[in-house]
C-alpha cells in the first residue's frame, strides 16, 4: 500500500515535470520564431522603402541557409514563405564591393532558383548605412495562392 502511494507521487511529480518543460520549450520556440519573423520582415520593408528611390544591382548568391527551426509562415498571398538568409556579393555604382546577408522570405517552391552562383536583382542604399533588399520588381519570391484564406 505504501509502495502505491509513493508510485503515484513520483508518476503525478514526473507529469508536472513534463508539463513545465514542454511549456517552458514550447514559449522559446515562440519567441525565437518571432525574432526570425520581424527580422525577415525588415527586408520587405527595406524594399518598400528603397523601391523607387534606391540604387538598382546584380548581386551573385554566395549562400542561402534556413534559421535553425525553418520557420515557415503565411505572408502576402502565399501560405508557404519559408525564412531564408542569403549571402551575396555585388559592386555598388561607385565600384565598391559589399558582401552582405540579406534576410527574406522566399517561397518554398522557389528556394532552389536562389542557389548560390546565381544572379540576385537587389535594390540598395548606402545613406546613413548600408540597406539591401530584394528588388521584387525583377524577381519573383512568392507563388500566388489560388485560394482564400
Amino acid at each position: 500500500m505504501q509502495i502505491m502511494r509513493w508510485l503515484e507521487i513520483a508518476v503525478a511529480v514526473a507529469g508536472v515535470a513534463v508539463l513545465v518543460v514542454s511549456t517552458v520549450g514550447s514559449s522559446r520556440v515562440f519567441r525565437a520564431g518571432s525574432a526570425t519573423k520581424t527580422t525577415h520582415v525588415r527586408e520587405e520593408e527595406d524594399w518598400e522603402a528603397l523601391r523607387h528611390d534606391g540604387a538598382r544591382a546584380v548581386a551573385e548568391i554566395l549562400a542561402l541557409a534556413r534559421p535553425g527551426f525553418r520557420l515557415v509562415t503565411w505572408r502576402g498571398g502565399s501560405p508557404n514563405m519559408a525564412a531564408a538568409e542569403l549571402l551575396v556579393a555585388f559592386t555598388d555604382s561607385e565600384g565598391e564591393n559589399h558582401r552582405v546577408t540579406v534576410r527574406t522570405f522566399i517561397d518554398q517552391e522557389l528556394l532552389a532558383n536562389f542557389s548560390g552562383g546565381r544572379p540576385l536583382p537587389i535594390v540598395y542604399a548606402k545613406n546613413p548605412t548600408l540597406r539591401v533588399a530584394v528588388d521584387r520588381d525583377r524577381v519573383q519570391l512568392e507563388i500566388p495562392s489560388t485560394i482564400d484564406a
